[in-house]
């Protein structure tokens, strides 16, 4: 049931993916330091700092879907505590800044958001007009929202959040 459920999350991502015109890759000794696609991946509650397993599974799915087109990956640094208004808001914080920050230097890359259990709070508050009930929401700039290509939750999210999409 799980690989279906991440199979269907993909083939959305794909399908908004697809549409989109991409360059071609540019040989390691002329790289561009942007790349065509970006994710930005927020863990669940407790995991270690980085992708996860969960998150590093969607990379790694995602990469054998893109052809030749380039990925960057990062891991939102944030708590993941038990403590879920005070991390989700800092994971989003977190989150809005980096990504503001790679739609700056790069605003040919597309960006995929992704997030696990408490880590989909996190995107929600990115997301969602009015966030969820864990955490300060922290929307995205239109300007910058527009850059976004996919989202895709995971896990159990909050109620609220998952009402608002």
């Amino acid at each position: 049931m799980r690989s279906i459920r991440v199979l269907v999350i993909l083939a959305a991502l794909l399908s908004v993916l697809g549409g989109l015109k991409w360059a071609a890759c540019v040989p390691a000794s002329n790289a561009d330091p942007c790349t065509d696609i970006h994710v930005v991946f927020a863990r669940g509650t407790s995991g270690s700092p980085g992708l996860s397993r969960v998150g590093q599974s969607f990379v790694d799915t995602l990469r054998t879907q893109i052809g030749n087109r380039t990925m960057s990956v990062y891991a939102v640094d944030y708590p993941g505590s038990l403590d879920f208004g005070p991390s989700t808001t800092a994971g989003a914080q977190d989150a809005l800044a980096h990504i503001e920050q790679t739609v700056q230097a790069c605003p040919s890359t597309k960006i995929v958001l992704g997030g696990y259990s408490q880590g989909a709070d996190v995107v929600g508050l990115l997301t969602a007009p009015t966030g969820t009930a864990w955490g300060d929401p922290s929307p995205l700039p239109p300007d910058v929202a527009d850059h976004v290509a996919a989202s895709s939750f995971s896990g159990i999210r909050h109620a609220s959040s998952a009402a608002a999409h």
